[in-house]
Formats: structure tokens, C-alpha cells, sequence
């Protein structure tokens, strides 16, 4: 005998999936102040990602475990429901990560962020110079460089950028596969 999934059903999962993203969204931004505090140093970028990741996991088998003890769920309606509940919280945490990405190295934003603090105006010049905090265009290219080397998907020692290691062209190979398949010209 199949019971019916109720709202109040839906609802303790809906609970659990908004108690799990805060829960993950706190540790995330708390973690880092802490260290920042306890160690005098920040996080890198890597860490950071790792971080995100580590509690991204952590959270989703908290997550699932919260679930699979509701009895309703054992039935085969709430086992549908356990999946919507997982795949939705899933998708939170890639939308955070995307808009936390987006926010944090958005070249665009990053320009009207500096127009912003200059009142609006900026020669050319001002806006190469000031560009990722004072470090300028050159000094984002080592940054995001720095980024593909620390996750070894390439070489850099500094000056000479290259090979590609085995991940690195894999993501490449994936990129170019996705552009093609999405029909993009422009990215970058």
C-alpha cells in the first residue's frame, strides 16, 4: 500500500535542503575569517575551493542521511521526493559557486566596480593599472596562471607558461567540445 506524499512531507524536505545550504554558506564564509583571525593569513583561492567542495560533500551526506531517515521516504513516492530533495540542493550549491566565480573574477563587474570608486570616469591607463587591486592586467594574467598551476592543470614557473599537464588538456579538450556543441565564438 503506496501512501500519498503530503505537503507537510514535502515541506520537512524543503526544510532540510534550506537547513543544509545555510549550514554549508556559513561554514564556507565563517572558516576562512576564522583563519584569517587565528593565523594572521587568508586562504588562498585553491583553499578556498577546496573548502567549498570539502562542505559541499560533507553537507550533501548530512543531507541524505536527514532524509533517508523520514519514514514517508521509504515508499516509492518519497524516494522520488529524496532525489528532488538532493538534485535541489545540488543545484544550489553550483549556483552559488557559479555567482561566488562570477562575482570574484568577473572581468566586466570588475571594471564597473573601478568606475564606481572613481566616480563614474577613468582613462584607459587608470583602469589597466587598478585592475585586480592595483596589480593591473599583467598581474591578472600571473594571478589566473597561478590559479592553473596550483590545480596542475599546467606549468608556470613565473616566466614560461606551458606544458599543458594531462587534466589541463582534458579540460581544454572539454571546453572546446562544449563551445562547439553550445555554438559559442566569443568566450573568454
Amino acid at each position: 500500500m503506496i501512501s500519498v506524499i503530503g505537503p507537510e512531507l514535502v515541506a520537512d524536505v524543503f526544510r532540510y535542503v534550506m537547513l543544509a545550504w545555510l549550514i554549508l554558506f556559513l561554514v564556507n564564509r565563517l572558516i576562512p575569517i576564522a583563519a584569517q583571525r587565528r593565523l594572521g593569513a587568508k586562504l588562498s583561492d585553491t583553499a578556498g575551493l577546496g573548502l567549498f567542495v570539502l562542505l559541499s560533500v560533507l553537507s550533501f551526506f548530512w543531507l541524505y542521511c536527514k532524509l533517508s531517515g523520514i519514514a514517508a521516504i521509504q515508499h516509492p513516492g518519497g524516494k522520488a521526493l529524496k532525489f528532488g530533495g538532493l538534485a535541489l540542493y545540488f543545484s544550489g550549491c553550483i549556483v552559488y559557486f557559479e555567482l561566488q566565480s562570477l562575482l570574484y573574477r568577473g572581468f566586466s563587474l570588475r571594471i564597473l566596480q573601478d568606475l564606481l570608486h572613481s566616480g563614474g570616469w577613468a582613462t584607459l591607463s587608470a583602469l589597466q593599472e587598478s585592475y585586480g587591486h592595483g596589480a593591473g592586467i599583467k598581474g591578472l594574467l600571473i594571478k589566473r596562471l597561478g590559479t592553473l598551476s596550483a590545480f596542475q592543470l599546467i606549468v608556470f614557473d613565473g616566466t614560461v607558461v606551458g606544458p599543458l599537464k594531462m587534466p589541463g588538456k582534458i579540460c581544454a579538450l572539454l571546453s572546446r567540445f562544449f563551445r562547439r556543441f553550445l555554438r559559442l565564438r566569443a568566450v573568454g
